[in-house]
């Protein structure tokens, strides 16, 4: 007589013998775990000097008072500076103290307290007041150093269209690492550095934000 025997999911025939037991399929892989995103921020004063060029390997962008340069040739994964929360602002005398340098920029290759024009403060008539930025995580792992130097400020992070954001208080002379797992096809990360009171000149002399410079790599 003739049996059918399948092994391992592939017809054949043996002449003589009884039917064999049918093997099993091997079982299917597990899913795998659903992706989370995720948001893990150390912080530690800004060093003296920093590279950019170095901090962003992916993409860098600097609102620095007179200086507001950013990374080239690139496929931009910031998306630009922009004043938010109503008010009105400006920029005040007051120097950095910190430094930058790099070799990839669209202007000069440095800026720091002994540039021409070094006032990187803004000053704001409105809390709440202040400057965003968003940058393009989509799925990727990065890692966005962002620094932030201002008076009575705060530091905001979250992801875009969601009620999520995290709120750091006390943005003064701050770099913000964050370890970031985007999820979704598109998913943006948004930065802002809001006042917390409102410059008036009197009681309230200080300005409000300088340094805001963002790094992915």
């Amino acid at each position: 007589m003739w049996a059918v025997v399948v092994v391992f999911g592939t017809l054949g025939c043996r002449a003589g013998f009884d039917a064999l037991p049918v093997s099993d399929a091997p079982d299917a892989p597990a899913d795998a775990a659903p992706c989370v995103p995720s948001i893990a921020i150390t912080h530690a004063d800004i060093p003296a000097v920093s590279d950019l060029t170095t901090l962003g390997t992916k993409d860098w962008q600097t609102h620095l008072g007179t200086n507001n340069d950013r990374k080239v040739s690139v496929s931009p994964l910031i998306f630009g500076f922009t004043l938010v929360g109503g008010g009105g602002n400006q920029r005040t005398n007051v120097p950095m103290i910190q430094a930058y340098s790099w070799s990839d920029g669209t202007n000069a290759t440095s800026y720091g307290p002994a540039s021409p024009n070094a006032e990187g403060w803004w000053e704001v008539t409105a809390p709440g007041m202040g400057i965003q930025n968003s940058v393009l995580v989509d799925t990727k792992n990065l890692t966005v150093t962002t620094d932030v130097d201002a008076l009575d400020g705060r530091f905001e992070v979250g992801w875009s269209g969601t009620a999520s954001t995290m709120v750091v208080q006390g943005a003064s002379h701050q770099r913000y690492v964050l370890a970031v797992q985007g999820c979704e096809t598109g998913a943006l990360l948004d930065f802002s550095v809001r006042s917390n009171v409102a410059y008036n000149g009197v009681s309230n002399p200080d300005p409000f934000v300088g340094v805001f410079v963002i790094a992915v790599r």
